[in-house]
């Protein structure tokens, strides 16, 4: 089994890796950590900049926490991307960096 982090560079994003990092450790699990973007702008303050993920790998590296990242620009929403990693793989746990705004 898997913890799924669905990451995001910012507050919420960096308290979630907190999260994950407890629960990954209590679980005795790996991480799979992924961001997404539409793609559909400009520029999307969700989508993580390569110094973002870096320091994302550095921290669960220095925890001893085995992980993976997957960065995704598929045109579809992070919570479709999301769902579909977790009917398609064993996670056992999803972790959400963010927050639907209305």
């Amino acid at each position: 089994m898997t913890v799924l982090l669905g990451y995001v560079p910012s507050a919420l994003g960096e308290a979630a890796l907190r999260a994950v990092v407890e629960q990954a450790r209590f679980r005795d699990e790996p991480v799979l950590v992924v961001n997404t973007s539409r793609g559909d702008a400009y520029a999307d303050p969700r989508f993580a900049q390569e110094s973002d993920l870096a320091r994302v790998v550095r921290e669960l590296t220095a925890e001893g926490i085995p992980h993976a990242i997957r960065q995704l620009m598929r045109g579809r929403d992070a919570a479709e991307e999301i769902t579909e990693i977790v009917e398609a793989e064993e996670i056992s746990l999803v972790v959400i960096g963010s927050r639907h705004r209305r």
